[in-house]
């Protein structure tokens, strides 16, 4: 078996640096990868490795760590587990967070050497001061690499019950079709909103807003076709203030002449009129006395 040495503090520039998503699946966890590679020969007497250069030699139990559902000036605690990898004992050491809000305690003999397949834990304890959103780095060092376990703590935001998707149908070309709908917002905290459209032919309105938690609020919605042709578009919902985030919906809709919306008005308002079979042999005279047939020529004449 070869040896997998890496040069003495040689940054990872030709792989990911980022928290990459694991060709297992699609609902598999996400795969840490080392940042910085050390050398092994400094480290330890073992040189060889089963573990690929582009994973690490400990396994996190979890690849991003999340706090979730506190209270200001409570202390919450989490345990993040380490499996080591390898098929020889390795050390793993994770550094004190830069952070006032995050503390870490793991094992009282840090330098002792964990066996292969076992586990190694560690305590992060979380001491808010208001609820709001957390974010720092642990750095993780074992005998080969560093990598990168992510923590945050997720705090109020705001959510509008807006449709995945609205379809307004056919429309006359030139003209605007409105629709209005009544949002509320199911989050736990005040939306500030901005709405647009990457489509000119739709709008919202009113393009700004302000909506209080478990608050409604009305939107109108328009489409507004220039050719006679098929159209989708996407909404965007951006919250304003704090971190900015957003969500999308989706707008479909299809342009159609304007004799094709008088002909659908005319048959679906006018329910009561009815019109019996047109004989072959029927006068133009008696035609313009008839007052049925003078309805329906001023709608497809």
């Amino acid at each position: 078996m070869g040896a997998l040495i890496a040069p003495r503090s040689v940054t990872m520039r030709s792989l990911d640096m980022a928290l990459v998503p694991s060709q297992d699946g699609p609902k598999k966890q996400r795969v840490a990868r080392p940042v910085e590679l050390l050398c092994l020969e400094d480290n330890t007497s073992q040189i060889n490795s089963t573990v690929p250069i582009d994973e690490p030699l400990f396994k996190p139990s979890v690849s991003v760590l999340h706090f979730a559902n506190y209270e200001p000036f409570s202390t919450v605690e989490k345990t993040l587990r380490f499996r080591n990898s390898d098929y020889v004992a390795r050390r793993i050491k994770v550094n004190a967070p830069k952070s006032p809000y995050f503390s870490i305690s793991g094992p009282k003999r840090s330098a002792s050497k964990v066996a292969t397949g076992m586990e190694v834990s560690f305590v992060i304890t979380f001491k808010p001061q208001e609820v709001r959103e957390y974010a720092v780095d642990l750095v993780c060092c074992t005998e080969r690499e560093k990598f990168i376990v992510p923590v945050k703590a997720a705090g109020f935001r705001p959510r509008l019950s807006l449709p995945r998707e609205l379809n307004f149908g056919a429309a006359a070309v030139k003209s605007t079709l409105a629709k209005s709908m009544l949002v509320q917002n199911t989050g736990a905290c005040i939306a500030r909103f901005r709405l647009s459209c990457d489509v000119p032919e739709f709008s919202a309105s009113p393009s700004e807003g302000v909506v209080h938690p478990g608050q409604m609020a009305t939107l109108e919605l328009s489409f507004s076709p220039q050719r006679v042709e098929p159209y989708e578009g996407r909404l965007l919902v951006e919250y304003l203030g704090g971190k900015k985030n957003g969500s999308y919906g989706t707008f479909k809709g299809h342009g159609g002449g304007r004799g094709c919306a008088l002909i659908r008005k005319f048959i679906t308002t006018r329910t009561d009129l009815r019109v019996p079979p047109v004989p072959a042999l029927v006068q133009g005279a008696e035609r313009q006395r008839d007052p049925r047939y003078v309805q329906l020529e001023a709608v497809f004449g």
